[in-house]
């Protein structure tokens, strides 16, 4: 994965549950146009949590990352 024009390597792991649930919230929060495109659909969209797979150096992610539902999480 690339950010602010680092490249990390990063573990997904699908969300279920309330933990989907949750990260869902935040993304529609953030970025309302999830949301609507959630209404139109009749299938669960997949949530995705990715996770760097070494330490990084802060500060990280950039402080203004382009799409704040996706920058990386820890655990």
């Amino acid at each position: 994965m690339e950010i602010g024009g680092r490249r990390i390597k990063v573990t997904p792991e699908s969300l279920h549950g309330v933990d989907r649930a949750a990260a869902w919230k935040t993304i529609v929060e953030r970025s309302p146009n999830f949301g609507d495109y959630e209404k139109t659909t009749d299938r669960e969209i997949p949530v995705i949590r990715l996770t760097p797979s070494v330490s990084l150096p802060e500060p990280f992610p950039p402080p203004q990352c382009r799409t704040p539902a996706l920058a990386p999480t820890t655990k």
